[in-house]
């Protein structure tokens, strides 16, 4: 004991020191920080293809970096770096666990989504294998103990093979009634409830779902994800990258080509948020092309012009737009 306060009693400066520098490391606000990005090849996420292509189709993506005290002094010294509350990335009523988890559901669905758009595109028959439906959202007053994530097996005992029709289900009944469900959850059949309440005038449990196929697809183009890379906003760059891999024509005429956005089963390509991060990021890359969605086009171009980059925006809408776009590059 003696020798320990002799320790603390020569050396407690130099301990201060380290637990003040340990503390500004690892102690994390409820920020973070938001900054351009980069680009992926997505032939690095892909095997099987049956056409390889001269060029390229790059997925973009936002840097992200805790909001730790260090990095938050640093986005005052880089100007494209900007400081976000997590409460502005996540609903009030969730965890940033369940933001995550619905951002794996939505890089699923990104992924199910551009497998169907790629292959009726080219012509290839598509048989669905199993339908999995998740629950994406809880809204705050839902008087339910459903989790996001949780994998719907069942609602009131009955088998559903469409999240619309869950939804049809649903708005049946009047406010009060129970709902009881049967879900996924960590692998384990669990029990849950949800009591529908008049929200807009409706009577709704306050939840939404989301459904994601799979399919026996032949030949079978496989994406290969990363942990880290999550939502939806790849969707429309896969969707054109598996569709000039099942197609002798390249589409990319030997141009690198980057982008973001979303994809519906039905070819609706949506918007996305951060464009500007992914523009810049990508710019950086070397990227002077970029396909946006068409509620995006007019930040994009916004971007373009202030930073003065010499880089062709293109806008899209549908699948099939973004197709008579590309053939415009020859």
């Amino acid at each position: 004991m003696e020798k320990i306060k002799s320790f603390l009693k020569n050396y407690w400066k130099d301990i201060l020191i380290y637990v003040v520098l340990a503390l500004l490391i690892l102690v994390k606000l409820p920020y973070s920080i938001y900054a351009p990005g980069g680009k992926i090849d997505l032939k690095d996420r892909y095997e099987n293809e049956v056409y390889q292509s001269e060029g390229t189709f790059d997925i973009t993506y936002i840097s992200y970096y805790p909001g730790t005290i260090p990095m938050l002094l640093a986005s005052y010294i880089f100007p494209s770096w900007d400081i976000v509350k997590n409460d502005d990335i996540k609903y009030s009523n969730e965890t940033m666990e369940d933001s995550r988890k619905r951002d794996e559901i939505l890089n699923e669905s990104a992924d199910s989504n551009s497998i169907y758009v790629a292959y009726t595109k080219a012509g290839y028959d598509l048989n669905i294998t199993n339908k999995k439906i998740y629950v994406t959202l809880i809204i705050e007053d839902a008087k339910t103990d459903l989790r996001v994530g949780d994998q719907i097996l069942e609602v009131d005992d009955k088998v559903f093979e469409d999240h619309n029709k869950i939804a049809d289900y649903i708005k049946s009944h009047e406010v009060g009634y129970k709902v009881k469900f049967k879900v996924l959850r960590n692998n384990k059949e669990v029990e849950c409830y949800g009591i529908l309440s008049e929200i807009n005038d409706k009577a709704l449990i306050g939840i939404s779902f989301k459904i994601i196929y799979e399919y026996d697809n032949n030949p079978n183009i496989k994406y290969k994800s990363k942990k880290n890379e999550l939502g939806p906003s790849g969707g429309l760059m896969m969707s054109l990258y598996i569709y000039n891999a099942l197609t002798e024509e390249d589409i990319t005429h030997g141009k690198e080509i980057a982008g973001t956005g979303t994809i519906d089963i039905d070819g609706t390509v949506g918007e996305i948020d951060g464009v500007k991060y992914k523009i810049a990021g990508a710019y950086k890359k070397g990227v002077r092309t970029f396909i946006v969605p068409e509620e995006n086009y007019e930040e994009a171009i916004q971007v373009k012009e202030k930073n003065k980059y010499d880089i062709d925006i293109i806008g899209v809408s549908t699948f099939d737009e973004a197709l008579n776009k590309l053939k415009e590059l020859k």
